[in-house]
């Protein structure tokens, strides 16, 4: 299956952060990647981990737990 997918630009003066959580049905792995971006695209930083097999809702939480951690850490400290 393809699928395409679209991320809104944010208003001006904004950054945004895309993130993605997947659990393989196959394997025994779960992966999440994020991506801050500002309105015109540009990327600031981005960040993607594997971990073993967790439940959908755990891999959904981390992250956005480490979203927020790089947004504290990294973005807004701008």
């Amino acid at each position: 299956m393809r699928m395409l997918l679209h991320c809104s630009r944010p208003k001006r003066g904004w950054i945004k952060l895309n993130t993605d959580g997947a659990v393989s049905a196959t394997s025994l792995f779960s992966s999440i990647r994020g991506v801050f971006r500002n309105s015109d695209g540009n990327w600031f930083y981005g960040f993607s981990m594997a971990f073993g097999k967790d439940p959908v809702f755990k891999v959904e939480a981390r992250v956005v737990l480490e979203g927020l951690l790089m947004a504290w850490e990294k973005v807004l400290d701008r």
